[in-house]
């Protein structure tokens, strides 16, 4: 009679309705945390590509700049875009973990199994806990996935800025003063070239000249 009784609560509809209501905040959950991460490593791939393409830009022999300021604006542009979908990402993933602990606390009577309300009540001491002992976020503190990728995230932009600048300043100042220097260089061998010119002409003795010499030499010679 117990047996049948409990074989009737399987397949009761409440506990039908409940059970999928688990599986597909579950489902929800899972699917907006595996997105965050997999757009989260696919801006650090593309990011470190460009921001490896803007260094090379740095090159002494390189004068195409406008690559680099492009890069750089890129880069710059791509952190906030991804900032943005991380941020919705978290909401959505947060909503769906708000969802399955409004679940355990209304059918997991026992605390102990209400897997996702002991983890933030965990966590949040020891974040408490971590602050009194280490004010400093960088001494040997615990960082959420949030912080860290907002860290990355604003690292990436502040890089993709700076290089875009250093591209401005090598298409606008350094070029400029380089072609400068060309130009006065070329000044200076066309000057040096014409000069050794004109003294060359003065070592050679006029025709004209020489022929007159001669013939006064004759002409001396006949009336002797």
């Amino acid at each position: 009679m117990g047996n049948q009784k409990n074989k009737d609560k399987r397949f009761d509809k409440s506990y039908i309705e409940n059970k999928d209501i688990l599986n597909t905040s579950w489902l929800y959950f899972q699917q907006h945390a595996q997105q965050r991460i997999s757009y989260f490593n696919f801006f650090v791939a593309f990011s470190t590509l460009l921001t490896t393409g803007m260094i090379s830009t740095f090159q002494g022999d390189f004068k195409n700049h406008y690559i680099g300021i492009f890069l750089g604006i890129t880069q710059a542009f791509l952190s906030v875009i991804f900032l943005k979908i991380d941020k919705r990402n978290k909401e959505l993933t947060k909503h769906g973990e708000n969802i399955i602990k409004k679940i355990e606390r209304t059918y997991y009577k026992d605390k102990s199994l209400r897997l996702f309300s002991i983890e933030e009540n965990e966590t949040e001491k020891k974040r408490n806990q971590e602050r009194k002992k280490y004010p400093c976020i960088w001494c040997k503190r615990g960082m959420s996935h949030g912080k860290a990728f907002l860290h990355i995230f604003w690292a990436f932009f502040i890089i993709g800025l700076i290089g875009a600048m250093i591209s401005l300043y090598m298409l606008f100042y350094v070029d400029e003063n380089t072609n400068n220097k060309t130009i006065e260089l070329n000044y200076y061998q066309n000057n040096i070239y014409h000069n050794d010119h004109i003294k060359m002409d003065d070592n050679i003795p006029d025709v004209k000249s020489t022929e007159d010499t001669i013939n006064n030499i004759h002409k001396k010679i006949d009336i002797k």
